[in-house]
């Protein structure tokens, strides 16, 4: 961990400082370089994600190759070890599926969180861009120091309730 960054005061917003001014572009370029981190493991994940997703079909065709699976009789019947393979074939085959089912669901909550936290971020970058590229001139001395101190507080994703911390 390096060196964290002095906060963005209410009072140096007001007076509108070189200090306050170089305060600000440094809280601008951490959250740029966050945002970068960010966008660069969302794509990890949707990598790792996409790896999964071709991991389970191998392993549910597995799966369905087990429970398919049949001694060609020698005889009238087919003999004890025969029916214990056939019973454990099955047995493993179901212990799969129902691993594909729990990855299955616990990859759609991790891409659900990683889809959350894109969205709060792009909230984040839209504000600054606003705010530093068009906004109303009134709004820029205050809002952009407030926003910057805390982006956590402001968010569309998270006034709608869409994206919510987990729970455990």
């Amino acid at each position: 961990m390096g060196v964290g960054l002095q906060p963005l005061e209410f009072t140096e917003c007001l007076a509108d400082s070189p200090h306050f001014r170089e305060n600000l572009q440094r809280h601008e370029k951490e959250l740029e370089r966050t945002s970068q981190q960010i966008k660069r493991l969302i794509k990890e994940v949707k990598d790792v994600v996409q790896a999964a997703k071709r991991l389970g079909a191998a392993q549910l065709a597995l799966a369905s190759s087990m429970e398919q699976f049949e001694f060609a009789c020698i005889g009238a019947s087919t003999t004890e070890d025969e029916r214990v393979i056939g019973r454990s074939l099955h047995h493993f085959a179901q212990l799969i599926r129902t691993v594909e089912d729990e990855r299955e669901r616990m990859v759609s909550v991790v891409l659900r969180r990683a889809e959350c936290g894109e969205r709060h971020g792009a909230v984040r970058v839209r504000v600054h861009r606003r705010l530093h590229h068009g906004g109303r001139a009134s709004d820029r001395p205050l809002a952009a120091p407030l926003r910057a101190a805390h982006p956590h507080r402001r968010g569309r994703a998270r006034a709608h309730g869409e994206c919510r911390p987990a729970q455990g």
